[in-house]
């Protein structure tokens, strides 16, 4: 009755441990989720940056060309104006 008796405490004290070390590994899953999200919301944010800067590259990429071509126009007609004087 005795050894019954201890084995069973045996398997109690053995339970009451893995459910410790089940709420452990929950918590840290828990906390793997949570630095989870932070990290795809902060990615998202860098993302959004990222496309709204090579939108803005692209802008001023076209406003380059459209000033080169006015420049290339304008030296253009400076010569013409230059050789008919």
């Amino acid at each position: 009755m005795e050894r019954r008796d201890k084995a069973l405490q045996a398997i109690k004290d053995l339970i009451s441990t893995k459910n410790d070390e089940i709420k452990e590994i929950e918590s840290e899953i828990s906390g793997v989720k949570t630095e989870t999200r932070r990290e795809q919301d902060e990615s998202e944010k860098l993302h959004n940056k990222l496309g709204a800067m090579q939108k803005d590259i692209e802008t001023v990429q076209q406003a380059i060309q459209r000033e080169e071509a006015e420049k290339k126009r304008l030296s253009e007609q400076y010569e013409l104006l230059t050789k008919s004087l």
